[in-house]
């Protein structure tokens, strides 16, 4: 479970290229997937769209 949830949140990163995810990933993936979690499934959707990762 979690090593397919490191793979979706990988192929997010590299798909979207978000300098805020990739520093996140390069500090600590684990802490990446907790400020997934933290946000919640609702905020992920909503992450899902292009637009709302253009900062």
């Amino acid at each position: 479970m979690v090593c397919v949830l490191n793979q979706y949140v990988l192929a997010l990163i590299l798909h979207f290229k978000s300098v805020k995810f990739y520093i996140a990933s390069s500090l600590n993936f684990e802490l990446l997937l907790q400020i997934v979690f933290d946000f919640g499934l609702e905020y992920a959707d909503i992450m899902l769209a292009p637009s709302a990762l253009e900062f």
